[in-house]
């Protein structure tokens, strides 16, 4: 199969994630604060060349209960998108260990990635790479704080 159609298809089934995803987030959040959410996901629609707000979603479902998780990964399935479990390790798995092994934090998005793997969201990080992880946002921040980050 040439490339294109494995990127299209695979931007498709991101598009779904992104898409069973936001509406799930919106639909447990008061009218006033899912607006701005709803936009995203207005614009996630309409436009396939907008930028995904993948770390985003992640973020937002970290604490859900097992309950809800196995729920919106049924969703998902349903959608052809890939599950919570599956992106994480995809987005996660590959992000992580490139900032670790480069031994600084470039932007704020990286900065909150590890930051989330420095507090044990279960990114499957070992003892040594969470204390690297901790380090390397401990620093960040303190560049942070004195306008060099």
């Amino acid at each position: 199969m040439p490339r294109s159609n494995l990127d299209t298809e695979e931007t498709a089934r991101l598009r779904a994630f992104c898409v069973v995803v936001t509406r799930h987030v919106v639909a447990k959040l008061p009218a006033s604060v899912s607006s701005a959410l709803q936009q995203t996901l207005d614009s996630i629609e309409a436009s396939p060349k907008r930028n995904l707000p993948i770390s985003d979603l992640l973020n937002w479902t970290a604490d859900l209960g097992l309950a809800e998780m196995n729920s919106l990964n049924a969703q998902l399935r349903i959608a052809n998108a890939p599950t919570l479990g599956e992106m994480r390790m995809e987005y996660w798995g590959k992000r992580i260990p490139a900032i670790l092994r480069r031994g600084r934090i470039r932007s704020d998005e990286e900065f909150y990635l590890l930051k989330e793997a420095a507090d044990g969201s279960g990114c499957g990080l070992s003892e040594a790479d969470v204390s690297l992880a901790s380090l390397l946002v401990d620093t960040y921040e303190a560049g942070a704080s004195s306008g060099n980050a």
